[in-house]
């Protein structure tokens, strides 16, 4: 239990700062709020996927070990195409930073 309730505690936590860095990132336009509320919605609608899938997937009676090589296949996917854009945008955390 005790890697659950870190995973989730760590998971969870990763928000805050993120959503911090849409308000800041869209303050300029104005919508810092609108970028948050749009986040999260996704968020909760990944993880509505996700359930429903994995939930599909169990009753179609697939084996477990399906269900984590999916979800860090899926994982892997989400950090690659984090890869690209910073290396797309490099300078855009370091002009953050060195404005405050």
């Amino acid at each position: 239990m005790l890697p659950i309730a870190v995973w989730g505690a760590v998971g969870w936590a990763l928000q805050v700062p993120q959503n911090n860095e849409l308000i800041h990132a869209r303050e300029q336009q104005g919508d810092g709020n609108l970028a948050v509320a749009l986040n999260e919605s996704a968020l909760y609608l990944g993880s509505a996927i996700g359930a429903a899938l994995g939930g599909v997937l169990l009753l179609q009676q697939w084996p477990v070990s399906v269900l984590a090589s999916g979800a860090g296949i899926v994982a892997a996917l989400g950090a690659l195409v984090q890869l690209l854009v910073l290396r797309r945008a490099p300078t855009a955390g370091r002009v953050r930073a060195e404005s405050h």
